[in-house]
């Protein structure tokens, strides 16, 4: 998984890893021998789509047992952002299909990965507070296909129901709480199962967690 490797040689490391990722009992010992953390951060960066959705899904299955260890690592969560924001300046619309679908499905992978790690409590606080997660789940939120939107809202709204979250979230976090009204005004519909007011439902409790906190 060096820099310095081919794409083929690239792509043969990563997807090795990954197989290696699979089982749980490998989760633990996967992630702490030595650069592998890095080796996943620099591959989740890669320009090939392959290369980079390899990584995104081993990282996936590492950070089930490893959430402190991942969360405190920034190069690891530079990578899930840039991976969260592959569509900027409309960098999708200039891709063959094949690749415009591999890249959103490592991005499904990063915002999958993400919603887990905002359910656990013992790292929700960290995660409020890592600027570049939270600023790109803003950026993205209402700009991706319905999959991948409502699990933007949800790991957004999964962050506020810890009180301790709260403060930060409304004056530290640049345009949080116009992206819940804004998912809000966006649903028209009375159907509960409309797309729409599925994510306008979550923006709603984020926003009801966030009026519970007297300081907000």
């Amino acid at each position: 998984c060096a820099v310095n490797a081919t794409e083929e040689e690239r792509t043969r490391c990563i997807n090795a890893l990954m197989h290696l990722c699979v089982p749980e009992e490998n989760w633990k010992l996967v992630y702490l021998f030595p650069q592998t953390p890095e080796a996943l951060a620099r591959n989740m960066a890669d320009k090939y789509p392959q290369i980079r959705y390899a990584a995104c899904l081993a990282t996936s299955f590492l950070a089930k047992k490893n959430r402190r260890e991942v969360i405190k690592n920034r190069l690891l969560m530079y990578a899930m952002a840039r991976v969260l924001e592959v569509d900027k300046n409309g960098a999708l619309d200039r891709m063959s299909g094949q690749d415009k679908k591999v890249f959103v499905g490592a991005r499904l992978c990063v915002l999958k990965m993400l919603l887990h790690l905002s359910k656990n409590r013992d790292v929700s606080n960290t995660l409020a507070r890592i600027e570049c997660i939270t600023g790109s789940l803003v950026a993205v939120a209402n700009t991706m296909e319905f999959a991948a939107n409502i699990l933007c809202i949800a790991t957004l709204t999964n962050l506020t129901r810890n009180p301790e979250n709260a403060y930060h979230l409304v004056y530290k976090v640049p345009n949080l709480v116009s992206t819940f009204t804004l998912h809000i005004e966006c649903s028209s519909s009375t159907n509960p199962l409309d797309e729409d007011t599925e994510c306008a439902k979550c923006a709603l409790y984020a926003l009801q967690n966030l009026s519970c906190t007297g300081n907000c």
